[in-house]
């Protein structure tokens, strides 16, 4: 995807949105890491492993082999363009969302930091927090 490509999705996705809602723009089939490399190297009128190496280094801290874009409770449903979806869930009712929210908020100068976190999971228990060690 080039920038304009880009800019000109992100602005569409602004155009359509009322507010609250999370798009995903449609990036197409996933490419090997290694595939774009050697394509660049080509690209740049080079050989791939003759003129240029390709190390592999392997997964550093952090890193991951797939990103997940969204949690089971949601669905991605299709917008006016054709590139652009859209997440779909259920919310949380109002008055779950005020009373875990008033209990975090009475309650949370006495919680330390990991408790906090743990109050919040009740609420979005796709939340997963890092849990500090002190």
């Amino acid at each position: 995807m080039t920038v304009h490509e880009a800019v000109g999705l992100v602005l569409q996705s602004a155009a359509q949105g009322v507010g609250g809602e999370i798009f995903v723009l449609d990036m197409g089939k996933s490419v090997r890491i290694v595939d774009v490399a050697k394509q660049l190297i080509e690209l740049s009128g080079l050989r791939p492993e003759i003129d240029i190496e390709i190390k592999y280094t392997g997964l550093r801290s952090g890193e991951k082999l797939f990103e997940e874009l969204n949690y089971d409770t949601e669905n991605m449903v299709t917008t006016e363009h054709p590139k652009i979806m859209r997440f779909q869930g259920a919310p949380l009712p109002y008055h779950i969302l005020n009373e875990g929210l008033n209990a975090i908020l009475e309650n949370g100068a006495n919680l330390d930091a990991n408790q906090v976190k743990l109050e919040f999971q009740k609420l979005a228990p796709e939340y997963k927090p890092f849990f500090t060690t002190s």
